[in-house]
């Protein structure tokens, strides 16, 4: 409830100048509230031991939160954006990786993540840029220490911005394979429809559950993960199919 209840700091730098743009650009992907994957948390797990540090976060930045698509070392999976470190690495004029002493930073030294959980006292991160020629970035990647240490090296500095990019590719490729899942899921609701209309389905269309998807990649013998949330969709689908035979 304290958290919800700051103000934003005016020390933060003003929105970036196409806000709106990231936003939208960040509802895109498609990533705000998915459920936890195995290869986010392996790069955050790195990241971690790279840097030696107990907090790593893929931090998104929402209108009015911040949300953790991966959170190694944290309790929460999102906080209000108005006490977000993050706030920092967003706008085009940011260096490309911001490091905070929050101790040392009036902006922050009395922040509810400094002065409470998790008590931090020192973040580095890395702008999560998806378009390049707006310079729009979706939130960053981030390391955190609760304890004070020294700035990160020149080397540092460039491994976490190539995290940071790393963690872009996979949510770029995740919303490739989201789009072809889909495709597969929607041909294969078409398919079952019709075979609970008429069972002899089943023999006249084994071909096209085998066959693959224009464009797609998958065939019908891969294994494909649907995302939970999906499979809601999958079974309506499959209805409206099967009422419309």
């Amino acid at each position: 409830a304290e958290r919800n209840n700051m103000k934003h700091h005016d020390a933060f730098p003003p929105p970036h100048p196409f806000e709106e743009d990231r936003v939208n650009a960040l509802y895109d992907l498609g990533i705000l509230d998915s459920a936890k994957e195995q290869n986010f948390e392996e790069l955050t797990n790195l990241a971690s031991s790279v840097f030696d540090v107990p907090i790593c976060l893929v931090s998104l930045l929402d209108s009015d939160r911040q949300w953790f698509k991966s959170h190694p070392g944290l309790n929460c999976s999102s906080t209000c954006r108005n006490v977000a470190f993050c706030n920092l690495t967003q706008h085009p004029d940011a260096d490309r990786v911001t490091v905070i002493h929050p101790l040392q930073d009036a902006r922050f030294k009395d922040n509810p993540l400094v002065t409470g959980y998790p008590r931090i006292r020192f973040y580095a991160g890395a702008p999560l840029i998806v378009d390049k020629a707006k310079n729009l970035s979706v939130g960053s990647f981030c390391v955190i220490d609760t304890k004070e240490r020294q700035n990160l090296t020149e080397k540092e500095k460039t491994q976490l911005i190539h995290f940071a990019a790393l963690a872009v590719e996979m949510m770029k490729s995740r919303v490739t394979h989201l789009i072809h899942a889909r495709k597969y899921v929607a041909k294969l609701a078409s398919v079952v429809g019709h075979m609970l209309k008429n069972p002899m389905h089943i023999l006249l269309n084994l071909t096209e559950l085998t066959a693959p998807i224009n464009g797609s990649g998958f065939q019908g013998s891969e294994s494909i993960a649907i995302p939970s949330e999906h499979n809601g969709d999958l079974i309506s689908e499959i209805g409206r199919q099967g009422d419309s035979v």
